[in-house]
């Protein structure tokens, strides 16, 4: 979880056409496209994020929205936790009746922080396929943005090739639990230096 008590940010991730969206949307009537508004801010913020898209400059520029305020990430076992009791997603859930949810599972510390989840995914897919089942939630969108070898002073910072496919399985075990569920999964990542996975390729032609 990466909560962000500082000014709003709200990225668009557009994977396709805006779509207007009349009413809360079920999470089984998927559109053929869809935008998501990726927003992380304190949740006191969340209002002026949904008017801005409501009814504001934005308006019907998006049909989905994901939020990284609703769990915390534990990677001693690889686990999640709602430590609101529900709050926060009670929340979620008025504020943003309007849109496709899609809870957004962060993570940005050294890569060595994901290595249990990848030995044993089996409680943290079991709790987002409940809750997006509970909550009708559209699917589940992950960020796991990892240290790099931008500190080569630290190689435990360097996401291998090998955990690149440790993600790459997570992923897909995730969305095969998801899918039988018909929810789908979405990832946020990037393939330049910053939050990259695999090996860093640096202008002298080595790499870490």
């Amino acid at each position: 979880m990466r909560a962000r008590a500082g000014p709003l940010l709200v990225a668009a991730i557009v994977v396709g056409m805006p779509l207007a969206v009349e009413g809360r949307p079920r999470a089984t009537d998927r559109p053929a496209r869809t935008v998501m508004a990726w927003v992380s801010t304190d949740p006191a913020n969340w209002p002026t994020c949904r008017d801005f898209l409501t009814t504001g400059a934005a308006k019907g520029t998006v049909n989905a929205i994901s939020i990284d305020n609703l769990y915390t990430f534990h990677p001693e076992n690889g686990t999640l936790s709602r430590d609101d009791g529900g709050a926060t997603i009670a929340a979620q859930q008025k504020i943003w009746s309007d849109f496709r949810l899609y809870p957004m599972i962060g993570y940005g510390g050294n890569v060595t922080g994901l290595h249990q989840l990848f030995a044993a995914p089996e409680a943290f897919i079991a709790t987002l396929v409940k809750d997006a089942v509970e909550f009708d939630w559209a699917g589940i969108n992950i960020d796991f943005e990892p240290s790099t070898n931008m500190d080569d002073s630290d190689p435990r910072s360097n996401p291998s090739i090998d955990d690149a496919v440790a993600l790459a399985v997570l992923l897909d075990k995730l969305g095969a639990a998801l899918h039988a569920a018909n929810k789908t999964v979405s990832v946020d990542t990037m393939s330049a230096q910053g939050a990259c996975w695999g090996q860093w390729h640096h202008a002298d032609g080595s790499h870490g």
